[in-house]
């Protein structure tokens, strides 16, 4: 549960368990209703029309990951 002008932080946790890097890494995920964004790190991008929050990353190597984090503030009590 998230309450009215609570700031959860989301992560998003990316592996790559292969043996070779990957190719260039696309993520996106969509805010639900009641929250809005405030930030996300490594220069994810809010489309407001859309409220998608993108992130165009380099190739993530063998055994690698890399954790996204996104800061969301909330406008109405949400699950």
């Amino acid at each position: 549960r998230c309450l009215v002008n609570a700031a959860p932080v989301y992560a998003i946790e990316l592996t790559n368990p292969g043996t070779a890097a990957t190719d260039p890494v696309g993520v996106w995920t969509a805010l639900p209703d009641g929250l809005e964004f405030a930030e996300a790190s490594d220069a994810g991008v809010f489309d407001k029309a859309t409220r998608l929050v993108g992130w165009r990353l380099p190739p993530l190597p063998a055994n690698g990951s890399k954790t996204l984090t996104l800061k969301l503030k909330a406008v109405a009590p949400v699950e």
